[in-house]
């Protein structure tokens, strides 16, 4: 009996790391994690309705780590980007993120009732916005109040455009109450 060993091909693995929905920066490291028989990546990007084109240099997995910097060069407007990387035995990885640095509208139609001898109800429309997240409310003594941690006091989601309230509970009977009300997208971004 004779026996014949073949070397089975191993296919090298591959995954780029995943970004999050939403940056606010326009420079980070991207990076993947290649397996064996992985001896070159190249990262490549395009803008949304684009097509992808190489950035940084082909990276010698032998040596050095799958790793590239991203920057303005790559990220130049407020958009969805995708970001790939391409091994030498052609299997790809890709991850999407979008770049957004502007800040939703205030919200509108707001105000303030007072319902009881300790408590108020704020009322407002979130922002029209597609990305709109959350508001944030503040409550102070005084009209100058800051809108910080310190005087937060509830975070409420809810869709675009959609009415809401909170009821603010257990206030002090005959003190005056100023609010601020803040809204912010997914990425973060805050309205005046």
């Amino acid at each position: 009996l004779g026996f014949l060993w073949v070397n089975p091909a191993y296919a090298a693995s591959l995954s780029i790391v995943s970004l999050p929905e939403y940056v606010t920066v326009d420079h980070f490291k991207l990076s993947c994690t290649a397996g064996l028989g992985a001896s070159t990546a190249q990262f490549s990007f395009k803008k949304d309705g684009g097509s992808y084109n190489s950035f940084g240099s082909l990276i010698d997995l032998t040596s050095s780590s799958c790793l590239v910097d991203v920057t303005s060069t790559q990220i130049d407007s407020q958009a969805k980007y995708f970001f790939k990387v391409t091994l030498n035995g052609g299997q790809e990885s890709e991850t999407s993120t979008t770049y957004d640095v502007s800040g939703p509208s205030a919200v509108r139609d707001y105000g303030k009732e007072k319902i009881g001898t300790t408590t108020y109800r704020i009322r407002w429309t979130n922002p029209g916005e597609s990305d709109f997240a959350q508001v944030i409310i503040y409550r102070g003594e005084a009209p100058d109040i800051s809108a910080n941690d310190s005087t937060k006091i509830a975070q409420v989601g809810g869709a675009p455009d959609a009415q809401k309230e909170y009821i603010d509970n257990g206030v002090v009977p005959d003190k005056t109450y100023y609010y601020i009300i803040r809204a912010l997208d997914k990425a973060g971004n805050s309205s005046s």
